[in-house]
């Protein structure tokens, strides 16, 4: 498998939507310390269960630890993470890979989002149909804090604009991750999902794919607005969308 990461300068607050804690579970938290001191680091998960006790990491000066996501929350199937900074110069990358047995089931890293907001555009996601049936999408959303919010959702796509049933106008629970079913009958392309609610949330979808005639999975995370850029674009087929 193959993944693309942002590339960001040390961060006062990451959220991670994705991975999971289960059996199936080789993913990692990777914690980067950049400064010249050992830094302090506070990791919430968010599980379908609701948000566990923050733990705290310590890493040493210019070095980085690993902690895999089964250790973080053993059995949770849906993650979120917190990553919060107490001291140092800090990044933090998730990537997350599966396997059952000797199996393996794919792989991606998980891109980070700044902090929950009331809105959300997941610009490009990848949509495969194989042997005429479409590959499954899930969408995977968190409200932290006590109130929940209704949901609205369009997607854009070659095939026009709409809005996804089983999606746009449900209820979302604060507190705890949830998983939605995307369900797309169109042809293989790329799609957007725009996000709104009331209260600030944080949200990815994990898209089912084929690499090289194997199963995989891909990661699509919500971005800032576009602004004037430059981009360092590598690869044998890159695809600006």
């Amino acid at each position: 498998w193959a993944g693309a990461t942002t590339c960001l300068a040390p961060a006062s607050s990451q959220w991670f939507v994705g991975g999971t804690g289960d059996v199936t579970s080789k993913g990692v938290l990777n914690l980067v310390n950049s400064g010249l001191g050992k830094a302090l680091v506070g990791v919430t998960v968010f599980t379908e269960n609701g948000a566990q006790a923050e733990q705290v990491f310590a890493v040493k000066a210019n070095s980085f630890s690993a902690i895999g996501l089964a250790t973080l929350s053993p059995g949770s199937k849906l993650l979120a993470l917190h990553i919060v900074p107490q001291t140092g110069r800090v990044n933090a990358f998730l990537i997350d890979e599966r396997g059952r047995g000797l199996r393996a089931l794919g792989g991606d890293t998980v891109n980070s989002i700044t902090s929950p907001a009331k809105s959300a555009v997941i610009p490009a996601i990848p949509h495969v149909v194989a042997k005429k049936k479409p590959l499954p999408h899930t969408l995977r959303i968190l409200i932290p804090g006590e109130v929940g919010a209704n949901l609205s959702a369009v997607i854009s796509s070659t095939d026009g604009t709409f809005a996804p049933a089983g999606v746009d106008g449900r209820f979302i629970p604060a507190g705890k991750v949830i998983e939605i079913p995307l369900n797309l009958q169109m042809a293989t392309g790329k799609f957007s999902l725009s996000l709104n609610s009331e209260r600030p949330f944080v949200a990815s979808v994990v898209s089912q794919t084929l690499s090289g005639g194997k199963s995989d999975f891909v990661w699509s995370t919500s971005v800032p607005a576009l602004a004037p850029s430059s981009y360092s674009i590598t690869g044998l087929a890159p695809l600006l969308i």
